[in-house]
């Protein structure tokens, strides 16, 4: 049975949601980031409520940072952008084969 986050992983997720410089590699160091541990969590991410797990990668760093590849996500939206108003006389198909993380592909999909 998982447990809930401890509060050293509160305090540790509130400093994480900083973007203070090296806060990624002393999360890292701290073993917060590199560590599977099963602890269920909900948040709010992205205006809606977010059920994951810190023994997953992609959900530790949700977790922990407020976000996972924010440079792939806002490429996701620039594309979806694209798609929603493509120039004229323009054939627009996007693939995106590696949405394996329901946030990312709940993401993808809320933008398109």
């Amino acid at each position: 049975m998982s447990k809930a986050p401890t509060l050293t992983d509160k305090l540790c997720r509130i400093i994480g949601h900083t973007r203070l410089p090296g806060v990624h590699r002393l999360l890292w160091k701290a073993g917060k980031l590199s560590r599977s541990v099963d602890t269920e969590f909900e948040i709010d991410f992205d205006g809606r409520r977010y059920r994951g797990n810190l023994d997953d990668f992609i959900d530790r760093h949700i977790y922990f940072t407020g976000a996972y590849a924010p440079a792939e996500l806002g490429f996701l939206d620039q594309a979806a952008l694209a798609l929603r108003n493509p120039p004229p006389q323009t054939d627009v198909t996007f693939i995106d084969i590696g949405a394996i993380n329901p946030a990312i592909k709940d993401i993808a999909c809320q933008a398109a």
